[in-house]
């Protein structure tokens, strides 16, 4: 896992953010996207409003 942490500690989220650094596969990446995209319009098709947990750190108190 040393290549995961070294990732997120020098290059996740940084000013040097570049699609051709070591570790981004912009296949998956799309995957993903894809993946998102379609709970997201499952959420918001959906017959019911989501609901938090009630113990979900998210929910207004």
């Amino acid at each position: 896992f040393d290549i995961e942490h070294d990732w997120r500690v020098i290059r996740y989220h940084a000013p040097s953010d570049d699609l051709a650094q070591p570790g981004v596969l912009a296949d998956e990446a799309v995957k993903l996207d894809d993946f998102v995209t379609a709970i997201a319009r499952d959420v918001a098709n959906g017959a019911a409003r989501p609901e938090w947990l009630a113990t979900s750190v998210f929910k207004p108190k």
